[in-house]
């Protein structure tokens, strides 16, 4: 439902467009952006990239996340891309990757990312 059409008065912390901003994910190898997160588990990810993953390859990648001194924390991990799909529309290739890797501390970024771009009630806020 929309904010402006919602009975009770929710609002998003940052809009879900700004996302792809923040979770650039990083060729471990050459420090090239590959893509960006679009949807992330515990288990694996969907990356939305330019060009096409090879199918059941392993990647060295890794994601730069702000730290709490406010400097940037690398995240390293390897993941095996399981599936590769063409968007027509979007114009881009959606993937979708296994961890093997780094599961922990992608189950911690998949539940602060829940928080942070989930709606909240201003008035619990």
């Amino acid at each position: 439902m929309h904010a402006e059409f919602s009975p009770i008065p929710y609002r998003r912390l940052i809009e879900r467009h700004e996302l792809s901003a923040y979770l650039q994910v990083f060729n471990g190898y050459n420090q090239r952006s590959l893509g960006f997160i679009a949807n992330i588990s515990c288990f694996g990810m969907m990356l939305h990239s330019q060009l096409p993953l090879q199918i059941d390859a392993e990647y060295q990648l890794y994601l730069c996340l702000p730290g709490l001194d406010g400097q940037p924390h690398r995240l390293d991990f390897r993941a095996r891309s399981c599936w590769c799909r063409s968007d027509p529309i979007a114009g881009d290739y959606a993937s979708g990757l296994q961890l093997l890797s780094g599961q922990r501390e992608f189950a911690q970024l998949a539940a602060e990312l829940k928080c942070y771009f989930s709606f909240i009630d201003p008035i619990q806020a």
